[in-house]
């Protein structure tokens, strides 16, 4: 969805999520295009969910959390 459509509830949600995805790549000090190249999205497109910008695909997500080895329910604890 382009970011145009977010509205600004989801705008919070999506950036808490990419905070949270960040501060995980930086604890690994892994540099975001290796990051995107582990995901399969181009670097840009890394950065935008970091940031906030854009919906993505839920099992993007869930091969983040499956590098990072945490669990869903850990990752979205107090969110």
């Amino acid at each position: 969805m382009k970011p145009d459509k977010i509205t600004p509830e989801q705008r919070l949600i999506l950036v808490e999520i990419g905070d949270r995805l960040q501060e995980l790549r930086k604890a690994k000090n892994i540099g975001s295009k290796e990051m995107a190249d582990i995901i399969g999205v181009s670097r840009n497109g890394y950065s935008m969910m970091e940031h906030g910008k854009t919906f993505f695909k839920f099992s993007k997500l869930m091969l983040l959390l499956q590098y990072h080895q945490v669990s869903f329910s850990e990752f979205f604890k107090n969110l």
